[in-house]
């Protein structure tokens, strides 16, 4: 469908975008940029509004909207919620050809971190942490992670263009495979709240903090 495609490269635009510049988004502006008529675009943009990745102010355009000190905690609360069932839920779900495709999809990202490209390795990421949980039948939960990502990604973008945090990601990613080979969902789970919480303490450092931290 026309809005869904809408939807996929206005929301690839957005997220992207520095919400501190003053870019002129408007419908027609997207109109135009996706040879699209205004009808999908419009149901796109008012889906986007839905998801608070925008805000449609009448008369005046579209406003990118950033993420809050206290909203960003209360995602990565959320998404650590989610991931920590989704992987229980996960473990006994994978077979070997599971595993051979998760280790394929490290070597990508080893690839990927060669040629600094990190936008490419922000997708790998979140494809490694969605094939983890392909098996288990609950796409609500797993669009959980998808809109964390989404909502979070000028930060995720500056937290693994600092050196050396690509490279700790993948070393991550590698033992987090290990254990789930192993069927050691409890280590798995210790492992992925290191790696969540690392995150979340580099990625709250770029949002606008409280002037004591909680």
């Amino acid at each position: 469908m026309k809005a869904d495609e809408a939807y996929e490269a206005i929301k690839a635009i957005i997220i992207r975008t520095d919400p501190r510049e003053p870019y002129a988004f408007s419908e027609s502006y997207f109109s135009e940029t996706l040879h699209m008529s205004r009808t999908p675009v419009r149901a796109a943009l008012q889906r986007l509004q839905f998801e608070d990745l925008i805000t449609i102010i009448p008369h005046q355009g579209i406003v990118v909207r950033d993420v809050s000190y206290e909203e960003a905690r209360q995602l990565f609360d959320f998404r650590r919620l989610v991931e920590n069932y989704l992987v229980q839920r996960s473990v006994n779900l994978l077979n070997e050809l599971d595993f051979e495709r998760l280790q394929f999809m490290i070597e990508q990202q080893k690839e990927i971190a060669a040629r600094l490209d990190f936008d490419a390795f922000l997708k790998a990421d979140e494809e490694f942490h969605l094939f983890i949980y392909h098996r288990y039948d609950n796409p609500g939960m797993k669009q959980v992670v998808v809109r964390y990502k989404d909502k979070m990604y000028r930060s995720r973008y500056k937290s693994v263009s600092i050196p050396g945090r690509v490279e700790l990601s993948i070393a991550q990613h590698q033992s987090m495979l290990d254990l789930l080979h192993a069927k050691r969902a409890d280590e798995t789970i210790r492992l992925l709240e290191e790696h969540l919480s690392r995150h979340e303490r580099m990625m709250l450092s770029g949002t606008d903090r409280p002037a004591v931290d909680l």
